[in-house]
């Protein structure tokens, strides 16, 4: 389970079991190499992974509250000019929504994303 806050960054969570029961436990994501930014549309893959938004308009793909890997458009172009607002997982079909008013269908993550999972 993942969710945003106080600062729109995400936090991960999951159940660990205790010596009184079963607990949630938080995890906020690290964004390691990659710039800090406020995140706003996010959607949790069937495998658990989380692939966010993001203010440069990148997606990033966060696995165990680390990213790993940032999605780009060709030639190094972003995918939105401007943050992420919403990403949409519709019957295998990946669309973001951005501030640039786009609103796109991700071709790329079409094939690619299933490599990566």
């Amino acid at each position: 389970m993942s969710d945003r806050g106080i600062n729109e960054l995400c936090r991960f969570w999951k159940m660990a079991s205790t010596f009184t029961g079963l607990k949630l436990q938080g995890q906020l994501g690290k964004f390691g190499k990659n710039e800090i930014s406020d995140i706003e549309g996010y959607v949790e893959l069937p495998d658990g992974k989380v692939l966010s938004g993001s203010e440069s308009g990148n997606m990033l793909l966060w696995d165990g509250g680390l990213i790993k890997v940032e999605i780009c458009r060709k030639n190094s172009r972003t995918c939105h000019v401007g943050a992420i607002q919403q990403i949409i997982m519709d019957e295998g079909e990946l669309m973001t929504i951005g501030v640039d008013g786009c609103v796109r269908v991700q071709l790329c993550c079409s094939y690619l994303l299933p490599t990566l999972l």
